[in-house]
């Protein structure tokens, strides 16, 4: 194997003026907490194959023993992650654990972390042990006579950094460290200390730019991708554990911030901290920091040991480390599998081999389990042969002492810190407010206009018990499952928060509790005054009556949130928690004692467990207890319909009962919810993220593989079919921020400032910077993806030139963008799925075999043939790592062999290993003729050396330099700074025009220096263009190569032929292999029928039939509502895909996606309305004869879910903000099933009209007439003229509703026909979307 050299030495680069040295920090001048040790002998770590569960709303796992007996054979076995691994770390001492990417890693920091969720420790332990501090001195510390922590304990003095940053989205950069700090920090800190603590956070992470600067939201565009790293390490870097655990943290910076962000790590280990960071390429003057290094290769331990011994190990071995070589990049290289090709592969993997054996011997010939030292003398272990008892309580002890030690706020302060930093994310979410104000608002008015003042009639007294029930349910039904949604994602940032031990569960109950309790009681006033005033309720008492039903709805709202937060707290997944939501609504609805009057013994205990019941007999009280209607005209046994009383008599209520009952009821299930939901997230954890599986590769797929591995060679040799020069002239970018109350133009910020650069085809370009100085946006407007949001405009000045012809959509073709984010990927795909697929769609002129050639061409040139078959996974299922998903964005973007290709940090996340071999494919795809185009952060000097031009960017945007890499050195040494001898010129530059804000003299001194090279930028740029303004033969970098015009390269559409069976098959197998959603689309309407059978089971034929039939088929408009919820469960991840696909080589037409997903949903709603429709026809007895009426009771059931399906269409594809889409979608179905003509009998005309714009009114008609038709109920003369009995012929109910009685085949064509019109309203709705992107 060629050595990677690295021209830098291993020193540290000589202080610039003004640097402060990182032990100065507030953060290590505090007093240290206990010390701790972390032992793991022999490690072996495996994840087991995938254990079935029943994708229920309440998850039920197969047991094992019964999962193993039904899949016999086929069963694939446990992959073994981790095996042998052996390090110790004490409190004093960094340890690095290095390797390439799938080394195992993370999964080694997890189980460290003991975060290692789904995951069996074959063999092996790690323990976590007390160091007894010698009262001397802190560097004496020796292990303890106490037994090692327990998992739980040593959670709590263990804080740990993921590679995924779990942030509340409204909150500024510094509210999220002083929450922090104020959680994490122990009591006995001062506020002014902690204060002080997050200003030097921010200023030593580079953050003070970005300190007042929101995190970012759907709505909000807030700080960058490296700023969101480094604010995730400064959470934990304020909680001062006595074990800290970092993975990846330099990821994503800027290699200044990375070293400074190391030496700030390596001065909290010598306060008494035992420090441990995974790393994928730090810069050699990093090297002396860590004083221990574990390096794995494929879950392997290479070297485990002090970092002064690994470079003599590999020597020993017959590898010496050339000289100006940054060791860590060494020995990464030699312990790397290239598995480009099948030589280099094999070759590759044996020389690991070696390695890993040799390692195994030399363990083996000294001791097999190491032994944990303190930072200078040798540690002595805790003594083995103790009673089980003593070493139990010497535990429970130590996670005391650990306890004592943090003091953290108690209870209390953490409900008020909670719930501050609560108001600020939920009130800054203006997205979400304007959701909450529309559906209260749009709902109130509906139901006030379809109950709009009836009259004092019996038809009236009719609507009024109505309005009095329906209030209910069609506001905070509808608030039940928004508050779902919205919980669904703050409980991944409370697990997330809760592994840390940052708070208890309690104090967070209650801070979502009065977090949101504003907004419960604005709204739900809003709502109740317009229903007051607008429907026919009492003016009497008014103060009693309006004020009681107010604080009803206030109370039904803060029920709605408690009861989804219990059914979220039992499953996180928004599919599930949805289903488990929807179907324990049913009940509490139909045992409210409005809709069954007459409940049977068995069941009508549920009434005291619904809160509609306890609503509704308070308001049914007021309004009608000791009030008579006028019924002008009207005698006989109808008038005894107009007495309040007789009306409370014929709902059976029982009128003895007090009223202060049913509040106190109200209240009640409020705080048992909110209890038992406390003890399910105190006590059980189904939160967190579950591995992936592999998926082993078909038959057909090796056989392909082996017939085409010879074609790749031919195929990655190919020339560019046109050569492009890109140049940028005079670019300004700004942008100002749009919000409430803001005037336009007010909060402008300059993102790029004039900047000017060229981009040669054949050429490898890079930009560079620190971090915020505007790299991404200049990618994005290079790549023509950059756009306003609501909350954001941008406004540009300048050029960007392809061949001298401006870029516009007409040049689009012609460039590929890999951003920097990789959340757009399908989870429930392999990567070999994922790039098969995607080549099928970008390479349309080519047969289906040579597309899957061109895919295992790129899987293999980029290194992910060894994960080709695992799912990519997503943010509940671990798949591939960050660095795997990285580079699998970069394949497909090269699928299409673009002339042009940005890349948004394509080494962000891989090793040294990795990241070199990525760019020297990039390098051989420029020689190509190809325009490559990238930002960087830490780039090592053989990377360096692969780069022809540097744009380097200062903060503000402002540029550098421009130009050659070649000419950068000598014009800083121009500009007053030179390298020093064999440093890295790229961990040079950057640090040279980044700014220290650790002090005051730092940050004035940098910024001297920093103004001092862009000055002398520009006045060489002023003096190039006088140059060339005088007639020199200096070329204008506007100009570079003057090829001719490129002409019109728009990109082309998929054809539909081509573009449908692809999306098809990959949408139905993303979607198969997602159970919980899967199982959820086709259960859904089936439970909800097997819940009203509970309560309808075998309908009779006596005096109150008509009544229960009616109230019956009432239920069915519930269905759009199950069409909805489908479609949010899955809409947004495919219609995101979709938008990156649309902007790419990828692009197909909104017919192809519409079509794929109406297609997908229609076969899951058939099947799932089928099952409805047997249940409630058969189980309730409803008349199915002749078949006829069965087959239109099924599909007009199927028709609800697909209109609800193209209402969640139309508003998802316009909102990234999944509350405000919920609640849009929400009020708009409750507006559709209100003008049903079965609500209200005494609806306005205009409704009446508009009505029919809704599939739910023909589909109640029919069902009506179907149900009624010939139908005869059993009632006495009495019974009839009591009133008991209300019709005694189907055909008297059809009279009442005004309905025919037969003819329902004009209701079948109404309804074929709205539910076409409802799905081209979503297809107009996306394709005017698209338009947009």
């Amino acid at each position: 194997m060629a050595v990677v050299r690295d021209a830098m030495a291993a020193e540290k680069p000589p202080d610039r003026p003004g640097e402060v040295p990182a032990s100065d920090s507030l953060l290590s001048s505090l007093p240290p907490p206990q010390p701790f040790a972390v032992v793991v002998r022999d490690l072996a770590i495996v994840a087991p194959p995938a254990q079935w569960s029943l994708p229920l709303a309440i998850p039920i796992t197969v047991p094992r023993f019964v999962q193993r007996r039904l899949q016999k054979a086929e069963a694939l076995a446990g992959k073994e992650l981790l095996r042998n691994v052996n390090l110790d770390i004490a409190a004093g001492e960094v340890l690095a654990i290095i390797g390439g990417s799938g080394s195992g890693k993370t999964t080694l920091l997890n189980a460290i972390a003991g975060r290692a969720t789904g995951l069996e420790t074959s063999s092996g332990a790690i323990e976590v042990v007390p160091l007894a501090r010698s009262s001397s001195s802190a560097s004496s510390d020796t292990l303890s006579t106490t037994q090692p922590l327990s998992v739980k304990a040593a959670k709590k003095v263990i804080g740990y950094v993921r590679q995924d940053d779990f942030l509340l989205p409204f909150l500024t950069v510094r509210e999220t460290l002083a929450f922090a700090a104020a959680l994490r920090l122990p009591k006995t800190v001062s506020a002014e200390t902690r204060s002080a603590i997050v200003e030097q956070t921010i200023t030593e992470l580079g953050l003070a730019d970005a300190a007042n600067v929101i995190v970012g939201g759907p709505f909000r565009k807030g700080i960058s991708g490296g700023e969101r790293r480094r604010l995730t390490i400064g959470c934990t870097l304020v909680q001062l554990p006595s074990v800290l655990v970092l993975d990846e943290p330099t990821t994503g910076l800027d290699s200044f911030t990375a070293f400074r962000l190391l030496e700030t790590l390596r001065s909290l280990a010598r306060r008494g901290r035992a420090v441990i960071v995974t790393l994928h390429g730090p810069r050699s003057d990093a090297f002396p920091i860590f004083d221990k290094l574990l390096l794995l290769s494929r879950g392997s331990p290479v070297y485990s040991g002090p970092g002064r011994d690994i470079l003599p190990h590999f020597d020993s071995l017959g590898y010496p480390a050339p000289e100006h070589t940054n060791p860590l990049d060494f020995v990464i290289d030699l312990s790397s599998v290239d598995n480009r090709t099948d030589e280099a592969e094999e070759s590759s993997k044996e020389r690991v081999g070696a390695l890993i054996s040799a390692w195994r011997r030399k363990e083996a010939s000294t001791d097999s389990s190491p032994r944990p030292r303190s930072p200078r003398p040798q540690a002595k272990l805790a003594s083995p042969g103790r009673d089980v008892e003593k070493a139990e309580r010497s535990r429970d002890d130590g996670a005391e002492d650990a306890q004592q030690e943090l003091k953290r706020a108690n209870l209390v302060k953490q409900t008020a810190l909670l719930t501050r930093r609560g108001l600020r994310n939920v009130f800054r979410n203006y997205g979400q407010l304007i959701g909450f104000a529309v559906q209260a608002i749009i709902i109130g008015v509906v139901v006030g206009l379809v109950f709009l003042n009836p009259p004092e009639t019996p038809s009236g007294v009719q609507s009024l018990k109505t309005v009095v029930y329906f209030s209910t349910p069609a506001m905070y039904y509808l608030s039940i499952i928004l508050a779902v949604f919205i919980l669904c994602g703050e409980l991944i940032v409370f697990d997330r928060e809760r592994e840390d031990n940052m708070y208890k569960t309690v104090p967070w109950v209650a801070s979502v509790f009065l977090s949101y309790l504003p907004a419960n009681v604005v709204f739900p006033t809003i709502y109740a005054i317009i229903v007051y005033f607008m429907t026919g309720f009492r003016r009497d008492d008014l103060a009693e009556n309006l004020l009681s039903f107010i604080a009803q709805c206030i109370m039904q709202q803060v029920a709605a949130w408690s009861y989804a937060l219990l059914c979220c707290a039992i499953n996180r997944s928004f599919a599930q928690a949805s289903l488990l939501a929807n179907g324990f609504s049913i009940p509490m609805l139909l045992s409210s004692g409005y809709l069954i009057t007459n409940l049977g013994a068995w069941i009508a205990w549920t009434r005291w467990l619904s809160p509609y019941f306890y609503g509704f007999h308070w308001i049914a009280l007021l309004q009608f207890r000791g009030r008579t209607f006028a019924c002008d005209g009207v005698t006989g046994p109808a008038r005894n319909q107009c007495e309040g009383l007789n009306v409370l008599r014929g709902m059976r209520f029982d009128l003895d009962t007090p009223l202060y009952v049913y509040p106190l009821g109200l209240l009640g299930f409020i705080v048992v919810t909110f209890v038992l939901a406390t003890i399910i997230l105190a006590f059980y954890h189904p939160g967190g993220v579950k591995h992936a599986t592999q998926h082993a590769p078909s038959k057909q797929s090796d056989s392909h593989n082996s017939r085409t591995k010879g074609e790749f060679a031919d195929l990655i040799k190919t020339k560019s079919k046109r050569s492009v020069d890109v140049a940028v002239n005079d670019l300004r970018l700004v942008v100002s921020r749009r919000g409430l109350g803001r005037k336009s133009g007010n909060d402008e910020k300059v993102i790029l400032e004039n900047v000017n650069a060229s981009f040669p085809a054949g050429q490898v370009s890079v930009i560079m910077g620190p971090s915020g100085a505007g790299k991404s946006s200049l990618l994005q407007m290079l790549a023509g993806r950059l756009s306003s949001g609501p909350m954001s405009a941008f406004r540009s000045e300048g050029s960007i030139m392809l061949n001298n012809q401006e870029f516009d959509s007409s040049l689009a073709s012609l460039v590929a963008f890999v951003e920097q984010e990789d959340s757009h990927h399908l989870p429930a795909l392999t990567v070999r799925e994922t790039l098969r697929y995607a080549a099928r769609l970008r390479l349309k002129d080519r047969s289906v075999a040579a597309c899957d050639a061109r895919a295992e061409e790129v899987l293999r040139l980029l290194g992910l043939a060894t994960c080709a078959d695992t799912l990519v996974g997503g943010s509940l299922v671990k798949g591939i790592s960050g660095g795997e998903k990285r580079r699998l964005s970069l394949a497909v973007q090269l699928l299409s062999d673009p002339a042009v290709l940005y890349a948004d940090e394509p080494t962000s996340g891989l090793d040294a290993f990795t990241a070199q071999n990525v760019m020297q494919t990039l390098r051989d795809l420029a020689s190509d003729g190809r325009t490559i185009v990238i930002s960087v952060h830490q780039p090592r000097s053989d990377i360096w050396a692969l780069f022809d031009n540097v744009v380097l960017l200062a903060k503000g945007g402002r540029t550098a330099f421009s130009g050659p890499a070649s000419e950068i050195l000598p014009f800083f040494e121009s500009a007053g700074e030179t390298c020093p001898p064999n440093f890295n010129p790229a961990d040079f530059i950057i640090d040279a025009v980044s700014l220290d804000h650790r002090s005051e003299e730092a940050e004035l001194a940098t910024k001297q220096r920093v103004a001092r090279i862009v000055d002398t930028w520009a006045q060489r740029q002023k003096a190039d263009l006088e140059k060339r303004n005088s007639g020199s033969t200096l070329a204008s970098p506007s100009h570079v190569g003057d090829k001719r015009p490129l002409g019109s390269a728009k990109l082309r559409k998929t054809p539909f032929a081509r573009a449908f069976p692809v999306v098809l098959a990959r949408s139905f197998k993303n979607l198969r292999r997602q159970p919980d959603v899967f199982v959820a689309r086709l259960s859904n309407p089936p439970f909800m029928a097997l819940l009203f059978w509970i309560y309808f089971a075998r309908l009779g034929y006596g005096p109150s039939s008509s009544q229960d039939r009616i109230g019956l088929l009432q239920e069915t408009t519930a269905l759009p509502f199950v069409g909805m919820l489908a479609c949010i469960a899955i809409f947004p991840s495919e219609m995101n895909l979709y938008r990156h696909e649309f902007m790419s080589s990828a692009r197909y037409g909104v017919t192809t996606f519409l079509s794929v997903y109406t297609i997908q949903e229609t076969i899951t709603s058939a099947i799932s309305s089928f099952l409805f429709s047997v249940i409630f026809t058969f189980g309730m007895n409803l008349q199915y004869s002749p078949a006829r009426k069965f087959f239109e009771f099924w599909f007009s059931s199927w028709a609800l879910i697909s209109t609800g399906e193209s209402v969640g269409i139309i508003f998802s594809a316009y909102t990234s903000n999944g509350g405000l889409a919920t609640s849009l979608v929400s009020a708009a179905l409750t507006l559709l099933a209100q003008l049903n003509g079965i609500i209200s009998v005494t609806m306005p005309y205009f409704l009446v009209v508009i009505g029919w714009i809704s599939p739910m009114r023909p589909q109640a008609e029919l069902q009506i007439i179907n149900e009624m038709t010939g139908l005869r109920f059993n009632c006495s003369s009495s019974e009839i003229a009591s009133g008991a009995c209300i019709a005694t012929t189907g055909e008297q109910v059809l009279d009442t509703f005004g309905l025919p009685h037969g003819g329902t085949g004009k209701y079948i064509g109404i309804l074929a026909a709205l539910v076409v019109l409802w799905r081209l309203a979503a297809f107009a709705g996306l394709h005017g979307r698209v338009r947009f992107l």
